[in-house]
């Protein structure tokens, strides 16, 4: 078998797609790469085709007769090549722009530049039998980390280390009382970010928000928070779903959290981070069917028909059916037809719009369990209250 050449990817690569390349250049198979790296052969992979994505970019894919890189700072739109009877190139034109023009281009750029210097989790054992007939939801409605606020004008101070100590404290303590099920969902509802930018206002209305910190700081407690939240579910659930829901604070920051996160677990087979750019995301488990969305687009009374209409083999193939919403920060639940429908509060006090407003709502966070034969099985909720009793560091 010819040797494949993968020289010309050389200058596109990163410190550690070199030292890939460097091992797939000693190794007579991509499997035997991969072992030598101590990583996964689809992993290898993922390298390769991110690295073939960027060379094509630049007018570099020789094996489709692209040998003519465009000057830096441009990528190429298109290219057509004409070919003579005998089959060798006669011609070919490249048409290139500048680069990266828009902004889903600047957040792949960035993941793409930093995703290497993320720290992977490695592979966990679980620490106890879980039942496959049970499903652990985790849900969080709205947490707004990076929210800033002054007791002298709300009643309380909450700021970037609350954040840290509400949430983990919060979900240790419903990992440790919910029912051993083998799957888990951790949802969050939306709006996990209070601000989606540097500019600290909300993308839709221009809303100013209180923040505490710089952007950066902000997106890496966050992620961090996510990153405990998941560690913990692991060593009691054989598999760990992660619904990082879009919202009206975090429209584009929701959906780099999750990349970062698929990043960080690509090496844990039992976690799988939902990237799905969709505002509803869906789950079977036996004769139950989840929903969840934000809740900003859709009201309440209308789930159901989004449900039935865009998982209508799901709706058919279950008797118990449950949305999950956020958005509006205080509980309600209907039954709307063929569905129970619910809004969920939140665990973080208001903020200095909520609290002039006049809105007043219990706080709580809730592990529901779902049974796959009998619907909903279990619940366990929270508030903030423990962590007056309990502390991550204990």
């Amino acid at each position: 078998m010819a040797r494949v050449n993968y020289e010309y990817l050389r200058e596109f690569a990163n410190v550690r797609q070199h030292e890939v390349l460097d091992v797939l250049d000693k190794s007579s198979s991509q499997q035997e790469a991969a072992n030598k790296l101590g990583m996964r052969v689809d992993s290898l992979q993922e390298h390769l085709t991110r690295l073939k994505k960027k060379a094509a970019q630049s007018g570099l894919a020789p094996d489709y007769d692209m040998k003519h890189p465009v000057p830096a700072g441009f990528v190429v739109k298109g290219v057509s090549t004409y070919y003579s009877e005998d089959g060798s190139v006669k011609g070919q034109w490249v048409k290139s722009s500048l680069a990266y023009e828009n902004q889903q281009d600047i957040r792949d750029a960035f993941l793409e530049a930093f995703k290497d210097e993320i720290p992977r989790a490695q592979p966990t054992k679980l620490n106890e039998a879980v039942s496959p007939l049970l499903l652990n939801c985790y849900i969080f409605g709205d947490p707004h980390v990076g929210l800033r606020t002054w007791a002298e004008e709300t009643g309380e101070n909450h700021d970037l280390n609350s954040s840290i100590n509400l949430f983990t404290t919060a979900h240790a303590d419903l990992v440790n009382r919910s029912p051993a099920a083998e799957t888990a969902i951790i949802l969050n509802l939306g709006d996990y970010y209070h601000a989606d930018d540097g500019r600290n206002i909300t993308l839709r209305s221009g809303h100013p928000l209180s923040v505490d910190g710089r952007y950066q700081k902000v997106r890496v407690v966050g992620f961090k928070i996510l990153r405990a939240m998941i560690e913990m579910a692991l060593k009691k659930h054989k598999k760990v779903i992660v619904w990082n829901i879009q919202g009206n604070h975090d429209d584009y920051s929701a959906i780099d959290l999750s990349l970062w996160l698929q990043v960080a677990y690509e090496d844990e087979p039992r976690v799988h981070i939902e990237t799905s750019p969709n505002k509803f995301y869906f789950h079977k488990h036996g004769d139950v069917m989840l929903a969840a969305t934000h809740g900003d687009t859709t009201k309440p009374n209308a789930i159901q028909g989004v449900m039935a209409s865009d998982e209508s083999e799901m709706w058919g193939q279950t008797k118990f059916r449950y949305a999950h919403m956020g958005h509006v920060h205080h509980k309600t639940l209907k039954d709307e037809p063929g569905v129970a429908v619910e809004t969920h509060r939140v665990l973080q006090p208001n903020d200095l719009y909520a609290h002039v407003s006049g809105y007043r709502s219990q706080r709580d966070a809730q592990c529901i369990t779902y049974h796959s034969k009998l619907g909903e099985y279990a619940r366990v909720m929270v508030n903030p209250v423990i962590v007056e009793v309990f502390s991550p560091r204990d």
